[in-house]
Parts: C-alpha cells; structure tokens; sequence
C-alpha cells in the first residue's frame, strides 16, 4: 500500500470521525449541563449562556442563578457571574495523602507545575445560607437533603464577590483557593482560604486541610462559637514566668468564668488552619489579633467533634498578661 493510500486511510478511521463528532459534542455538553443542573437542584435555576471551543478544552458558563424555596430571606442560593473550564493534562497527577501535613503543600507549586487534569475559574460568586430556628436550612431544601427538625439558633451568612479557583489534581481529589467579602450577623468581613479536599464516593473517607485569613470576622456570633464560651468556664494556668504572682499561685490550675469582654471582642485579623474529617475538626495554631496586636492563640491539637459535640481547646491570652487556658467540654 503506498504512503498516500495509508494515510488517507489513517484520515478515514481517526480523524474523520472525530472532525465529525467534534460538533454533536460542541452543542450537546451544553444541553446536558443544564439537564443536569435541574436534577440536581430542586428549586428554579437558569443558565445566560453556555460556550465551549471546537477543542473541547474549554468551556466558560455565564450567570448561573440557584433560587432560594419560598420563606427565605434572599432571592437567591447562588449567583455566578461566570465560570471557566480549561482541561490541561490526560495523566493524573499520584494521590496526595490528606493530613496536618499537607497544609504545606503551596498551590503555586501545583499552578506553576500545571500538575492538575483540569483547572476551574469562578468569577464574582454570591452564595447565601440560612438556617432557620426548626433547624430547616435552604441547602436542604434546593438539594433534596436530610433535613433533623429541631430547635435551633437561627444562623445566616452570606458571601459575596467572591473569586477562586479549583484545580482537579485526580478523580478522587481537588486543590482549591478563594478569596472575597462576606456578612454575618449584619457585620461584614473579608476573607481568605486555599486547601486541599477529597472526592471520595464514600462520605466517612472524606478529608480536607483549609489555610485560612479573615478579616473582621465576628467569630462570637458563630452558633457553635457562642455554645461553648456560653456554656464553659475557662480553665487556666497562669505562666510560670509571671513576676507578680507568688509562686503557690502560678502552679495553681484557677477556674473562672469566660470574661464578658472576650465575648464581645472584633477581631481585626484570624489566621489559621484547619484539618476536617466527617466528625472532627482538628485546628492548627490559629492567631487573633485586635488592632495591632496578638490578643489570643489556639494552639496546634485543638478540636471540635461535631458528632459526639465534645471540644478541647488549648491556647494563650496575650493581654493584658499572657494566661495559658484548657477549654473543654459538650457545647450541645
């Protein structure tokens, strides 16, 4: 068979189709997208305009809308201004082993390396969360979750002009990073996040890290927040380098109650980490700031259960002298 012959043959087994399939593909994603969208959401959602390139290596979705149900306080769940798709490699990048650890795994690394299947940008979100005193949150309701009525405090927050983007490093998990602005409690507050997260078809496998900076954050108002200075006096040892104790006293474990003040405080800065397992959350060495100035850490080994609701939280008060503290308890 000559060269010419062979190659026309190549043309007619390979490429032909896949030049003809090219356009199906092109016009169909987009229509099974928005299929896909009113299955999973139960509520009324709508899309401006869906693109993809003739590559299929690109596809950018414009004004995607979720609506809250009836009774909410906001129109909507979800608005996004646009969201783009580039597929970048066809060989995906060894599972990385989700742990403390793993939250110095920097992004960039991952961005510069292009070590990730396919990479997701989100421009201008606005997502809204409600929970009602029956313990009935939106997200139930849009996505057909369990829902364990029961009395509750009633819990909003909303965040907004938010931008990130998430990099698919495997099937099985993802590398994400986020800024923007939310509110909570009527008090607004900038924010910060990039971590790592797993995919895992089974939920009790799931595993993520979140580096985190917020900015006038009001953490008192936070439900699970306020059980536990609410319910818990502090337990504190006073440091051992402290000049104007007597020494019987710095040796001497002191239960007080939690001060009003602390309660009530603005943070102006919180830096810290997170590592999330389905029942526990295991904090990093988290520091607070008021002004200028450190006022609080929560030390490495710190955590909240979320299904037994037991907590134990280590940390230091920096002022007005520094005062080492163990917070345990229930907060349910």
């Amino acid at each position: 068979m000559s060269l010419k012959k062979t190659l026309w043959l190549i043309f007619g087994i390979f490429v032909a189709p896949a030049v003809l399939l090219m356009p199906v593909l092109k016009f169909s994603i987009p229509y099974l997208i928005e299929k896909k969208l009113k299955e999973v959401v139960l509520t009324s959602a709508s899309i401006k305009e869906i693109e993809i390139n003739w590559l299929l290596n690109h596809l950018k979705v414009e004004e995607l809308k979720i609506e809250n149900p009836p009774g909410f306080e906001e129109k909507y769940f979800l608005t996004l201004n646009s969201l783009e798709v580039f597929l970048n490699n066809l060989f995906p990048k060894e599972k990385i082993n989700i742990s403390p650890s793993s939250l110095s795994i920097p992004l960039s690394n991952i961005e510069n390396e292009k070590s990730y299947l396919a990479k997701m940008e989100i421009n201008d979100l606005s997502l809204f969360f409600q929970r009602k005193s029956d313990n009935i949150t939106n997200v139930a309701l849009i996505f057909g979750l369990p829902i364990h009525k029961g009395k509750v405090v009633p819990f909003t927050v909303k965040l907004y002009s938010t931008n990130g983007t998430l990099y698919l490093l495997n099937i099985n998990q993802v590398a994400y990073k986020a800024k923007g602005y939310g509110s909570l409690a009527l008090q607004n507050f900038k924010f910060a996040i990039e971590g790592l997260a797993s995919l895992e078809k089974n939920s009790k496998d799931y595993k993520a890290t979140v580096q985190f900076a917020l900015w006038d954050f009001p953490l008192m108002k936070v439900p699970v927040i306020k059980d536990i200075f609410k319910e818990i006096p502090m337990i504190n040892q006073y440091s051992q380098k402290s000049k104007i104790l007597p020494t019987f006293l710095k040796k001497l474990p002191l239960k007080v109650p939690f001060p009003e003040k602390i309660k009530s405080l603005q943070f102006s800065q919180i830096n810290g980490s997170m590592y999330i397992t389905p029942d526990i959350v295991y904090l990093g060495d988290t520091d607070f700031f008021v002004g200028q100035k450190k006022f609080l850490t929560i030390f490495k080994g710190s955590f909240i259960n979320r299904k037994t609701y037991e907590f134990q939280i280590k940390g230091k008060v920096y002022y007005p002298m520094e005062i080492p503290f163990t917070l345990k308890g229930h907060y349910k």
